[in-house]
């Protein structure tokens, strides 16, 4: 249920499905467009996730194309945000870093929120970088889609802390070929991303992607280096 209020004042609870249609208002007879507020917005994003996870595992190289298409520019970056946020808590609960090790000056809370900034910082550094290096190489990617294109190329790494997590100390063969296949799909997506999304031809996307890994490691560590000053 969406509550919209016209700029009248006359208040309307309306189906989900209404969001982005226009309606007239009953007292002021101005036609205005159904918008979430912040807090309808935060209940629809992880919906939107799911559906862009939806798209892509059914349709692996376009479907962060697709799922772009259908959510708009505001629910890429809803949905996308929602993706490396559950990357961040993931890093943040089950570490595959020295992260912590290198915050001990770091006390109580302010410790824990440093870790989680430091386990949020490869995020944030892969959205930057896929803009950026994408424009770079003459892509057309929006920072919104860019957003997008982040969160989904993390999810394979989620996974493998999370099933690292559930086989700790178990078969390490295991963990290391789960790894190898996190990676290798990762990369497929940002190869698919920057042909699909960026637009980029293939021989510009084969190199690209290589550069975009090496950027956004420079960018991570840059940021780390940061927080432990903190």
């Amino acid at each position: 249920m969406i509550k919209f209020t016209c700029e009248c004042g006359e208040v309307y609870n309306l189906a989900d499905d209404t969001l982005g249609k226009t309606y007239r208002c009953r007292k002021c007879s101005k036609v205005f467009t159904v918008t979430a507020g912040l807090q309808g917005r935060a209940q629809q994003a992880p919906k939107k996730a799911w559906e862009a996870v939806k798209i892509l595992l059914s349709d692996p190289m376009s479907g962060q194309q697709r799922a772009a298409q259908a959510m708009g520019e505001t629910g890429c970056v809803e949905a996308g945000l929602v993706l490396c946020g559950v990357y961040a808590l993931a890093e943040y609960f089950f570490p595959s870093t020295k992260v912590p090790a290198i915050l001990g000056g770091a006390q109580g809370g302010q410790r824990g929120f440093n870790l989680l900034l430091c386990d949020a910082a490869p995020a944030a550094a892969l959205i930057v970088g896929f803009f950026l290096i994408g424009k770079i190489f003459g892509g057309k990617a929006s920072i919104q889609r860019s957003v997008l294109v982040s969160g989904t190329a993390l999810l394979p790494i989620t996974a493998l802390l999370l099933l690292a997590r559930i086989a700790s100390g178990g078969n390490e063969g295991l963990l290391v070929g789960a790894g190898l296949f996190a990676a290798c799909f990762a990369l497929l997506l940002l190869y698919a991303a920057s042909v699909e999304i960026h637009q980029l031809s293939s021989r510009k996307a084969f190199f690209m992607v290589p550069v975009l890994i090496l950027a956004t490691d420079y960018m991570t560590n840059i940021a780390v280096a940061q927080l432990m000053k903190w």
